[in-house]
């Protein structure tokens, strides 16, 4: 396996937005770096995390053919989250290089009540208030009175004021910004929330307040070929943004140093444009915007230099030229000018420089991407380079062709894919189809690139890229912007892992005794499409390695193991090395720690993004709700039921927990505060009075940091069989009567069984006031309940460890995908079922495969809500070329 595999990665979803528990539809394309699709990596990771950093999901897929597909549920929580995911072969690489997309959750239930706020200043005064106008309103339109609400003023994400208010008769209420004496920061939002305990779900609203008139701009310069050249015409990009990083469209003047006014400019596309200078020597030039907030803001250019080339870019007929302009005392020296990509040299010229020197870009001998030309001196000293975009308009042509143009609620759609590339001829490909309910598809997030923008421009260029998708659109512009776009960004630089294999399985075999290497051990490899074991051994320092190209496409775990040992030889036992998997879990917590944004979840509560109500509201599919008990809640119950992530419960599932250090006490801690860990303690009955009552010693429990002291350890809630912490009974001497207390043996309970298969870990923690040992009526002492913690395992399979770790299972993989449900409407029964049918997801399909005409027919029935519908196919063919389209139909209310 080379050490240089590096890989991006991409990944295709059914929406952007998901109701609580919804379920998440994947697809992932995983390319080298030439854009080829990479059969190098054998899984591929997803994880799902809050905008907190919080992880919510962690899972791994098997990757065939440089593929994967799978499924995530959302999590119950509304807010903005995370989906990162990275190739089995670029863990241990940077981070900041793993596919990172913004998904939302957000209840598809309408808010009970509308609320409305309009703010009532255009500019936000630090010595005055700055009132905000707040209407509460129900059914038809009517007023809502005396409803509480409370408020927050935010500026860059931070609370600067908060505050309750009441609406009066009319359904009005009024926020006074800046009314107190304390000076706050100028708010650039607003966020309300309803205080009705009654309610079934929260209500929100995120208004966006008047900007800060005074914000200031960040203008940049980017001489094409690096740096402004003295007494030649320079064709000079720039980039204007605000302080957060948004695109800032200006209108302004180019002047010299004398104040004459030598050309006007205007951005051409968010915030970018260009324009032409022939600077003098020592002369001073700068940009005055116009439309600048801050009133004659300059902006001072680079200085220019009396040696350099300067290059531009620009098309000729049907070719694109570079044109190379030498200073003066460059000419008639000799020059090199090379084209690579991200690991080669395409190609390496020398010529001699002199004035009209053009090259032309070979375009049709190179696959769409970015590349660098650069421009060396005859000492090899680099003289100007830029980035450029190649054959952009060299992509699919996806054609989707509908039976119909619009359709009645569960009615049958037939639709036809048709696939091209550039010349006409049809293309075979794997494409990812989604059939999505754009009612409810509407989210803050619509800039997030598809799979051309992410693989061939994003993930090649350092910082944000604004409407990536629009300059692959073919709208007029857009090759025109995408090249401002690499004037004007560099270029990100991919480096492999820094394991030769991250994939690989790495170990060590120790003495039983003492833990020494012992070299030469025969190791036998087993995997689940193996005839027969094959071998390794171990070399030196008892050092073992499997490539991960032995076990490719042989299943979803490896079992390394020992043959039988003979009697009173010495016992060996396998130890496998964990750093990659420390590494790829601790990277993808880096990662996250980057998408952190503790403010952005509110973009949902925007009114543009808000829930219609319809005749459906009323209606509630049986697969989409959980029932929720009006009962007591249980306690000691093992079954995973939703009591266990309500107090005094807290529950986290195995791909909700940080495995970095996977101590089973470690992970305990993870999901309570309350634990401390393995050890004695003496336990005081009586929490009334803690100075008297019976004291009993405990040895080997779980500790916590509180009284009673005592965990209860349930392991499955099956202790048969097992080193489970059962209960003993003590006899109170104070007369009091008798009391279960849990007996040693936690140690026995956690470090006797492999963890591997791990299912949740739940921990209970009732308050102080319920573990009084009080008496009832009838004088009979009231039962003492000791906080429990819970550990599920797989299928409630407990692994008992071996004395001698003569195996190592390695999993490849650790889910498998399933197929999409999408329910039939063909007979009049089906067509009449008073079930609503209220998906928004009509149809997924990862999966899509044309054929040798480059077509593929689906079928699907729609829903029952009367909404618009968007078609989105994105994929790729041969000679990995990418392609995205787009269609939208109706359906129409049905007349029934």
């Amino acid at each position: 396996m080379s050490a240089q595999t590096i890989e991006k990665s991409y990944i295709s979803t059914d929406k952007n937005i998901y109701a609580p528990e919804d379920t998440i539809w994947f697809k992932t394309f995983v390319v080298g770096i030439d854009n080829q699709l990479s059969d190098r990596s054998l899984a591929y990771h997803v994880l799902l995390a809050d905008s907190l950093g919080n992880k919510k999901a962690d899972t791994s897929w098997p990757v065939y053919n440089g593929m994967s597909d799978g499924y995530l549920i959302a999590p119950a929580e509304e807010g903005l989250y995370t989906l990162m995911g990275v190739s089995g072969q670029m863990v241990g690489s940077d981070s900041s290089l793993y596919f990172s997309k913004s998904v939302f959750v957000r209840s598809i239930e309408p808010d009970a009540y509308k609320l409305l706020a309009f703010p009532r200043y255009s500019r936000f005064s630090k010595d005055a208030a700055n009132p905000v106008d707040v209407y509460a309103r129900i059914d038809n339109d009517k007023p809502v009175a005396q409803l509480n609400l409370t408020y927050r003023a935010l500026a860059n994400g931070v609370t600067v004021e908060s505050g309750k208010i009441k609406t009066d008769t009319t359904g009005a209420a009024r926020v006074f910004l800046g009314s107190s004496k304390k000076s706050i920061p100028t708010p650039s939002h607003l966020w309300i929330q309803v205080d009705e305990a009654s309610l079934s779900k929260p209500i929100h609203l995120y208004v966006p307040l008047p900007a800060e008139q005074e914000e200031k701009i960040d203008l940049q310069f980017f001489p094409e070929g690096g740096h402004l050249i003295a007494n030649t015409i320079n064709h000079i990009a720039f980039k204007a943004i605000d302080r957060r990083g948004r695109p800032f469209d200006f209108e302004g003047y180019l002047k010299d140093e004398t104040g004459t006014i030598l050309d006007t400019l205007k951005s051409t596309h968010a915030g970018m444009g260009s324009f032409e200078l022939m600077p003098e020597l020592h002369k001073e030039y700068s940009v005055v915007i116009a439309n600048s907030p801050q009133p004659e803001e300059i902006y001072y250019l680079p200085e220019s230099h009396l040696t350099g080339i300067a290059l531009h870019l620009k098309r000729q007929n049907n070719d694109r030229v570079l044109a190379i302009k030498p200073s003066q005392n460059l000419m008639n020296t000799k020059g090199f000018l090379t084209l690579s990509n991200q690991t080669d040299t395409i190609m390496h010229l020398d010529f001699t420089l002199q004035e009209n020197l053009a090259w032309r870009v070979p375009e049709q001998n190179l696959i769409a991407g970015i590349y660098k030309v650069t421009v060396q001196s005859k000492t090899l000293e680099l003289v100007a380079e830029r980035l450029i975009f190649v054959n952009a308009e060299r992509k699919l042509n996806i054609d989707l062709q509908l039976d119909k143009k619009d359709y009645s609620p569960r009615q049958k759609v037939e639709l036809t894919l048709t696939v091209k590339d550039e010349t006409g001829a049809p293309v075979k490909g794997n494409f990812a189809l989604a059939v999505t309910d754009q009612e409810f598809s509407k989210a803050p997030n619509n800039q997030q690139p598809h799979l051309l923008s992410q693989l061939l421009l994003t993930a090649e260029l350092r910082g944000k890229i604004p409407t990536p998708n629009f300059y692959f659109s073919g709208q007029p512009g857009a090759l025109e912007g995408l090249d401002l776009v690499m004037l004007t960004h560099g270029w990100r630089k991919y480096s492999p892992s820094r394991y030769k294999d991250p994939e690989a399985i790495v170990g060590q075999s120790l003495s039983f005794i003492g833990n020494n290497p012992i070299t030469g051990v025969e190791i036998l490899i087993a995997t689940k499409y193996s005839e027969k074991p094959d071998t390794v051994r171990s070399g030196e320092n008892g050092r073992f390695i499997v490539e991960s190209s032995f076990f490719k496409s042989k299943g979803d775990s490896v079992l390394l193991f020992l043959a039988g040992q003979e009697k009173g030889k010495r016992k060996v036992q396998l130890v496998s090395d964990t750093e990659r998997r420390k590494a790829l879990i601790g990277s993808l917590i880096r990662g996250i720690g980057h998408e952190k944004n503790s403010y952005a979840p509110l973009e949902i509560y925007k009114l543009q993004f808000k829930v219609a109500k319809s005749r459906f509201n009323n209606s509630t599919l049986l697969s989409t709700f959980k029932v929720k008990s009006s009962t007591v809640i249980p306690r000691g119950s093992c079954n995973v039921e939703d009591f266990h992530t309500q107090f005094p419960w807290k529950t986290k599932t195995i791909e909700e927990l940080d495995l970095s250090d996977n101590d089973i006490i470690e992970l305990i801690k993870q999901v309570s505060n309350e634990v401390e860990g393995i050890g004695a303690t003496k336990l005081n009955l009586d929490y009334s009075d803690p100075f008297s009552g019976s004291r009993i010693p405990i040895n080997d429990v779980l500790k916590s940091k509180k009284w009673p002291h005592v965990f209860s350890i349930k392991v499955n809630c099956d202790p048969r069989g097992m080193q489970a912490v059962g209960k003993r009974t003590v006899r109170e001497p104070m007369g009091r009567g008798q009391v279960e207390v849990p007996r040693g043996g936690a140690y026995e309970t956690l470090y006797t069984i492999d963890w591997s298969n791990l299912e949740s870990i739940s921990v209970s923690y009732p308050a102080p006031s319920s573990l009084i040992l009080g008496h009832g009526d009838d004088g009979k002492p009231n039962e003492l309940n000791f906080p429990e913690v819970i550990l599920r395992t797989k299928n409630g399979v407990v692994i008992p460890k071996p004395a001698i770790n003569d195996r190592i299972v390695h999993p490849v993989h650790r889910n498998y995908t399933k197929e999409f449900y999408s329910p039939l409407y063909e007979t009049d029964e089906q067509k009449n079922d008073p079930v609503p049918d209220l998906r928004t997801t009509i149809y997924w399909n990862a999966n899509v495969v044309t054929n040798e005409n480059g077509q593929a027919k689906i079928t699907f029935y729609n829903a029952d809500r009367p909404n618009p519908i968007q078609v989105t196919v994105e994929g790729i063919g041969a000679y990995s070329r990418l392609g995205y389209s787009s269609i939208n139909y109706q359906v129409i209310e049905s007349n029934q």
